[in-house]
């Protein structure tokens, strides 16, 4: 828990140690600590489990690549179709425990993990400064709850670290923590390029708040673009270009688009599995708020301008790039911070109803529970990734019995990458297969897995061709012999 400590140590008050029992003093802790076990026992399977898809066809594939050619952070490190042009602190990081662990799957999503309860300690230590322990709970609580954070808590992926830096680093900033805000921005900006909405939204936050010192706090603010510029000056002088090809084709400032992709991300972040009680919850923590500001009883909390100039800066950098879900998981910790501001702002006006307060917050915590598992595939956000990753290993297994030594044969994503090593956690054996994604009728085998459907559409093969079928839920991998020996 590195980087929670550090979090109480940039967000200890004047003369109080690090480690002041006033961190831990509270009835609210009896409350996260055993509800972050019980989170931890419900991903305990999990840390066992293969690759799945993006981790499975880019980060795992990178961090595996970092392993055995030596980690490093500069653009050289990894070819650039296992970088995607991504800062590489994520793939350092990960590849150093993958080195000393030989490529350990359990120690890999259990790092991740550990980032995970990092993010709910870090919302639970904010709220309780600013609004009190109980709507510190609350905001943890609700991000415990969410299907999309427990389906992404193990994943070998960078958004949930993205996530605690760029949090972290708020509250630094906030704190006039600077150097631990620069270290932490320069972390959130080299574990990706999405964090560059984090200096973009302290300077307008120094803008309109700081007094006196407001070029020195602008400064500040944009002080970790330099380590992304250094990186960015050293990618374009070693790969030829500044960003992925790829990705700055899919930018588009279409208005349609936009607005499209706008309302497919607050519908994902508020109303989707489950969180339409969360946005229900926040709804009346603000009318609580107004209420009691219409009797000059609160007043606006600075930190909620903060969070909400940092919120609208990545929902404005979101409308604009490629749609995918997992990118909006740094929406998740500021909602639950404003949640918990929320339930103190309702306990207020509620005055000695206040103990009421808690229905809305339970049926938030309840409701999201009962989208864990969807019928449809939710790529990364749903835990019903397992299904998938049961029928991939299932296929995997048979095709080492079925396929020669050397045979070529057809397998599409992500069946075919689950063959180029044993280490990503499918195969029994340690490999001398020869899968291609290039289908012809002249291979004597053909496995084709949904999802995704696009070999399923455009690839045409006989129904009794067809000798081994396996199927779990939305996932179904199909294997034809194609012709006899």
């Amino acid at each position: 828990m590195l980087v929670t400590t550090a979090f109480f140590y940039f967000g200890k008050v004047k003369n109080q140690s690090p480690f002041s029992t006033q961190w831990w003093q509270g009835k609210s802790l009896w409350i996260l600590l055993p509800a972050i076990l019980v989170f931890i026992a419900g991903k305990w399977h999990d840390l066992a489990l293969p690759l799945f898809w993006d981790e499975l066809g880019v980060y795992g594939r990178g961090i595996l690549y970092m392993v055995d050619h030596g980690p490093g952070l500069l653009p050289s490190a990894l070819p650039p179709e296992l970088s995607r042009g991504h800062p590489l602190l994520f793939y350092f990081l990960f590849s150093l425990v993958g080195w000393i662990s030989d490529f350990s799957l359990p120690l890999l999503h259990g790092m991740a993990l550990v980032v995970t309860a990092g993010l709910f300690f870090a919302v639970y230590f904010t709220g309780k400064k600013y609004w009190g322990e109980w709507a510190g709970l609350g905001g943890a609580l609700l991000l415990m709850v969410n299907p999309a954070i427990f389906a992404q808590a193990s994943l070998i992926l960078p958004e949930m670290m993205l996530s605690l830096f760029c949090f972290l680093a708020l509250f630094a900033f906030f704190e006039n923590r600077f150097r631990w805000y620069f270290a932490l921005g320069a972390l959130a900006m080299m574990t990706k390029e999405s964090a560059i909405v984090l200096p973009a939204a302290m300077a307008a936050f120094a803008l309109l708040t700081a007094r006196g010192q407001r070029i020195r706090h602008i400064l500040v603010a944009v002080s970790p673009l330099a380590v992304f510029a250094l990186f960015l000056l050293i990618q374009r002088m070693q790969n030829g270009w500044w960003f992925f090809p790829y990705h700055v084709e899919l930018i588009s400032f279409d208005p349609e688009k936009i607005g499209e992709k706008l309302g497919r991300i607050l519908n994902f972040i508020f109303v989707e599995q489950g969180r339409i009680a969360s946005a229900i919850l926040l709804s009346l923590g603000l009318i609580a708020f107004l209420a009691l500001v219409v009797r000059k009883t609160s007043d606006f909390h600075p930190l909620s301008l903060l969070l909400g100039i940092f919120f609208l800066g990545w929902l404005g950098f979101s409308v604009l790039n490629f749609y995918m879900d997992r990118y909006y998981l740094t929406f998740f910790p500021v909602i639950g911070v404003f949640a918990g501001a929320g339930l103190k702002e309702m306990g207020q006006a509620l005055g000695k109803w206040k103990i009421t307060a808690i229905i809305p917050l339970a049926i938030a915590l309840i409701l999201p529970l009962f989208q864990f598992s969807t019928p449809k595939f939710r790529y990364d956000v749903d835990i019903n990734y397992r299904q998938l990753i049961h029928v991939q290993t299932e296929t995997t297994h048979f095709l080492e019995k079925e396929v020669k030594p050397g045979e070529l044969f057809f397998a599409n994503f992500p069946l075919y990458n689950g063959f180029l090593d044993h280490r990503y956690g499918y195969m029994e054996t340690e490999g001398g297969f020869k899968p291609t994604v290039v289908y012809s009728d002249t291979l004597r085998i053909a496995a084709i897995f949904q999802p995704p459907l696009d070999a399923a559409y455009t690839i045409k093969i006989a129904p009794e061709k067809e000798i081994r079928r396996f199927e779990d839920g939305y996932a179904k991998a199909i294997i034809y012999w194609l012709r006899n020996e």
